[in-house]
């Protein structure tokens, strides 16, 4: 018959046989020992220890509030609550209606407008919103834009011996008032790929008057790989 060992309150019990045991208050996590094991174990690591702990009940939850007379409670709470809000929002709309009351008998006249004022209009200063932008007007905006109003296109083609292209190009200001100048133009040489092989900028120290065009035609030394031209605006000033 196996003889058990168990070692509980900082000192080692045994040996008991299993009937012994059943009256131990054994739990799952009890170290025990009995001979053949190669080290100590748990009680829940042996079936035939583990069958003798009792079985301990789940622990007690509370049913959810349901009887009859709590939901009354509850109601006439609620009830009350809303009487309470009924009675504040009354108490606001007849102090607002006194006040607005008071301005209407408080009107008076300007004589040279004919225009009724309230007390409250003639006392209180124009505000300024600090934060409130400005509306540009239509000179302003071109003004401050002129990338915006003034554009370079053209077409290209090679000469016969495929040395330079032949340029034939219009800048063009589409603004309504504002003039530009000094215009600079960047040239952007492109391969069959689409990708840059090279810049160069040009500079047209003239006038542009607004809803004007002007057309150019020049030669330029053709770059290496490259195959057509781009035109950008990058530059122009407010004449």
């Amino acid at each position: 018959m196996k003889k058990y060992y168990i070692h509980q309150n900082d000192r080692q019990e045994g040996p008991f046989s299993l009937e012994e045991l059943r009256g131990k208050h054994l739990t799952g996590e009890i170290p025990i020992w009995h001979d053949g094991l190669p080290e100590w174990t748990t009680v829940k690591n042996l079936a035939e220890v583990n069958e003798l702990i009792p079985p301990v009940p789940p622990p007690f939850k509370n049913k959810p509030f349901t009887s009859t007379w709590g939901f009354l409670k509850f109601a006439a709470i609620v009830f009350l609550l809303s009487l309470g809000i009924m009675a504040i929002n009354s108490t606001v709309n007849k102090s607002n209606s006194n006040v607005n009351t008071t301005n209407n008998f408080s009107a008076s006249i300007d004589p040279q407008q004919k225009k009724v004022k309230t007390v409250e209009e003639i006392e209180k200063p124009a505000s300024k919103d600090p934060n409130k932008k400005k509306e540009m007007t239509v000179e302003e905006t071109e003004k401050a834009n002129p990338l915006r109003f003034i554009s370079a296109s053209g077409q290209s083609r090679e000469t016969i011996f495929g040395k330079k292209f032949v340029l034939n190009m219009k800048i063009e200001n589409s603004a309504t008032v504002a003039k530009y100048k000094d215009v600079v133009v960047k040239i952007e040489y492109v391969n069959a790929t689409n990708s840059v092989v090279t810049t160069e900028e040009r500079r047209f120290d003239e006038s542009f008057p607004p809803h004007s065009t002007k057309n150019y035609e020049f030669k330029i030394t053709k770059p290496s790989e490259s195959s057509k031209l781009r035109l950008s605006v990058i530059q122009a000033r407010v004449n």
